[in-house]
């Protein structure tokens, strides 16, 4: 810090100065910057008139003040930092611009859209349009009822029981891996008539690798489910037998078609 303090006075532009070495320290269009108050002052130089006297190109516009301690700055180190700041600023405010039109794409677009990043690299991506779009349709796994039929792209199931369960598609089986070797199926299909009365044999169109866990059998003709009987006696790889009945003991009448729900591993 320079030799010597300054004296100041409002609305002036006489700096007086107390062992201060202003001819050495200092020439025309340099700056003086001293903190009074709290406030920092940046003052320019118009001319140096003696060791303790200096002009200034404005009147100083605060307090009066002595004994203030000051540091000289150069008129060339001064204009460098106003040129980096002004270079600074201006950064700033094209990536001000550039987030503006990023959000715009992000907020406006439609489909996907391409957002330029800081480092001049491009990303592409779905708009929150497109996304928004995308999800309308999909059912909330939190919970909700399910409208509509539903499918699966590669193994959905088939007849009557598909009616009966609102499940639309051309194959018979659900399959989840649950292993490297083994996966669970879910099998919902409807067999061909049976007969109408005692034990029916019916064959899985694809066999498990062992017994399934669970089969549930109904009826899917048109008959009133709650005037028949129907037990499951036998349930293998290949298939399962049911004994059919009325409720009340006597024969029906008429072939029975037997929709079921077979829950097993098959191997993959």
């Amino acid at each position: 810090m320079p030799a010597g303090t300054i004296a100041l006075t409002n609305n002036s532009t006489a700096v007086n100065g107390s062992g201060t070495s202003f001819t050495t320290e200092l020439k025309a269009n340099d700056f003086i910057v001293a903190v009074v108050g709290g406030i920092t002052y940046t003052l320019g130089v118009q001319s140096v008139n003696s060791a303790t006297g200096v002009t200034l190109i404005t009147a100083y516009n605060g307090p009066n003040a002595s004994g203030v301690a000051w540091t000289a700055v150069p008129n060339a180190a001064l204009v460098g930092i106003t040129a980096q700041v002004a270079a600074d600023v201006a950064k700033a405010i094209r990536g001000l611009n550039l987030d503006k039109a990023n959000w715009q794409q992000v907020y406006y677009g439609s489909g996907n859209i391409t957002v330029t990043l800081p480092d001049g690299s491009q990303y592409s991506g779905p708009s929150w349009n497109s996304l928004t779009t995308s999800l309308s349709n999909k059912y909330d796994k939190s919970g909700g009822v399910l409208s509509g039929a539903l499918s699966f792209s590669s193994r959905a199931v088939s007849g009557q029981t598909a009616v009966n369960l609102g499940i639309s598609g051309s194959s018979r089986a659900a399959v989840a891996p649950v292993s490297q070797t083994q996966s669970v199926r879910v099998v919902c299909d409807a067999a061909a008539p049976v007969p109408s009365q005692g034990t029916a044999t019916v064959t899985f169109a694809t066999a498990f690798a062992s017994a399934p866990t669970s089969v549930v059998v109904c009826n899917g003709n048109g008959q009133v489910a709650s005037t028949l009987f129907i037990s499951i006696t036998y349930i293998g790889a290949g298939g399962f037998q049911a004994f059919i009945t009325n409720k009340d003991g006597t024969p029906v009448t008429s072939q029975v078609q037997l929709n079921y729900t077979a829950i097993g591993v098959v191997n993959t």
